[in-house]
Formats: structure tokens, sequence, C-alpha cells
């Protein structure tokens, strides 16, 4: 897996350019049927607002069967608070929607092989903040649309990344520690 490398450099480096203008608020796994991984998750300007890095191993269809060895992606989703639910002092729960892109080397549904892909996302969901345990839980979905491009013997074949539609509705859950 030649391209992990390439990959988990561009997620060191766009998360470390990120943060020298804003604060990371936490730091966590990443964990779904569509992989496992790592994620951050950095403050703005707004408190409204946090840009979350993950970086994980492409799992789906070896949950499946179908894969021996695990592609790899970057995602990257900027975050909107939509609703805040105050639960105790210094804990609270939120709904959040968000938008951002995605970039890999994976398999793609019902293709033979590994192929690059490039896409744009959105996703939903819920989050939980335990301010006195530090600790950061996040749950939700995101769907991705983009192009899946494969190299087929002297040729580049370009087509939907399918698995971004069809594995969209697959849950996550990020348990992180979270920085003061």
């Amino acid at each position: 897996m030649k391209a992990i490398f390439p990959i988990v450099s561009l997620f060191l480096t766009l998360a470390a350019c990120h943060t020298a203008g804003g604060q990371v608020r936490s730091l966590g796994t990443w964990h779904s049927f569509k992989g496992v991984g790592l994620t951050m998750q950095t403050g703005t300007r707004n408190p409204k607002e946090a840009n979350t890095f993950t970086l994980y191993a492409e799992l789906g269809d070896a949950f499946a069967g179908h894969l021996a060895a695990p592609g790899g992606k970057f995602v990257f989703s900027h975050d909107i608070t939509v609703h805040d639910f105050d639960v105790a002092d210094g804990e609270a729960v939120s709904l959040f929607v968000g938008a951002g892109a995605s970039a890999g080397l994976v398999k793609d549904y019902g293709k033979d092989g590994y192929g690059m892909m490039a896409a744009l996302n959105g996703s939903f969901g819920a989050s939980a903040l335990f301010a006195r345990k530090h600790v950061h839980v996040c749950a939700g979905i995101t769907l991705e649309a983009g192009p899946w491009l494969q190299k087929k013997e002297n040729s580049y074949v370009i087509s939907l990344y399918r698995n971004g539609i069809y594995q969209g509705y697959y849950p996550f859950i990020s348990i992180s520690y979270l920085f003061k």
C-alpha cells in the first residue's frame, strides 16, 4: 500500500497547517462499518463551527468478505452546530451539519482493484461534550459524491464513486479526548 504514506502525509500536513490558525478541540478514534481510523477536531473563530479531519482505513468490503487489504481515505468536514441542548454544567449535546471533501485510494462497489477517489461530502449527526471527563463523543453519517479513477492496462477509467452513496448510510462514532 504505497499510497498510504501520501495520504497520511496529506492528513498531517493539512491538520498542522490548520491548527496554526485554530486550536485543537479533540483528538481520538473514528469507528464505522466503513472502517476505523483517527479523527481530530479544531476550532474556528466562531464557537458554533469546527473543522474535522479524519484519516481511516476503509474496511467496508473487508467486513463483507470481499476484500483482503484495506484502502485509505482522508476526510475533511466543516461542521456547523444547528442546535444545542444544555444538559448540565460543562456538558452539552448538539446537532450538527457539515460539508467538506474526501480523497483516497479505495475499492469501489462491484469493481476489481483499487482506484483514486475525490469527492465532496455532506454529514450530519449529534455530538456530546463531557468537559469534566474530557470526552467528546460524536455520531452521524457522511454521504460522498465524486469520481473514482482506476488504471486498467494502458488507459484510465473514470466512474462515479458508488461506495460514497451506497455506504453513506453507514453510521460512524468517534470517541475523542477533549482538550480545554
